[in-house]
């Protein structure tokens, strides 16, 4: 999630997004994960994932990567799984409530939390991050801005870096996803979008047990 305003409301709203105690109201759709008391079990497993799904595929790139970049790390969950197959994880996020109960619950000398403005240059050194993942959250940011916030993560990777992006796939038919949302993609133009920041091997994949959403991997050159 980043610091861009709600927009107006789609034709079709996400349904369950309720907050999870710890996060503004503006950023109710967000995830706690381990607010189970909160959040249907099929919204966190879908959660749990896309971020599995994430850490396979840097296991199958790098065995153990060195950094991780988890770029809108929300309530730390998912940036905690990416351990798994990273040496240190850098999670980053907009949302001060968010990070605060990320570093209280998962921080550590492994695991550094950061906050971020996705619009605006990253707190990370150039050629530093092996993984840059990122999990619903281009979706969050107008044309220019997104391609900014790839150009960044391109910026942060290190010479054959890994980039692995989620985003729900857009459907004319049934519009926006979610009123937050300010431009979802098809495949295509999510390809094209990468591509053109200069990314190189992109490809897309459908996970059978999520449907309707873009699973992106690619490689900084």
């Amino acid at each position: 999630m980043t610091s861009i305003k709600k927009t107006k409301k789609s034709a079709v709203a996400v349904k369950d997004a309720p907050h999870a105690g710890v996060l503004p109201k503006e950023c109710e759709e967000r995830i706690d994960i381990e607010r189970t008391d909160l959040y249907p079990a099929d919204m966190i497993e879908r959660h749990r994932a896309r971020y599995l799904w994430a850490s396979t595929k840097v296991f199958e790139r790098f065995v153990r990567a060195g950094w991780t970049l988890d770029a809108a790390c929300g309530t730390g969950y998912g940036s905690h799984l990416l351990l798994g197959t990273s040496a240190k994880v850098i999670g980053l996020d907009c949302d001060k409530g968010a990070l605060e109960h990320a570093r209280k619950r998962f921080g550590g000398s492994l695991l550094n939390f950061r906050q971020a403005d996705f619009v605006k240059c990253l707190p990370i050194h150039t050629e530093q991050i092996d993984a840059a993942v990122t999990i619903e959250t281009i979706e969050h940011l107008t044309g220019d801005s997104a391609a900014f916030f790839l150009s960044e993560l391109k910026r942060v990777l290190v010479s054959g870096g890994l980039l692995l992006l989620s985003t729900p796939a857009f459907d004319e038919a049934r519009g926006l996803t979610s009123t937050f949302h300010v431009k979802e993609y098809t495949p295509n133009e999510m390809i094209a979008l990468v591509t053109a920041v200069g990314f190189v091997d992109v490809q897309t994949e459908d996970l059978p047990d999520l449907p309707g959403f873009i699973f992106l991997t690619a490689r900084k050159p």
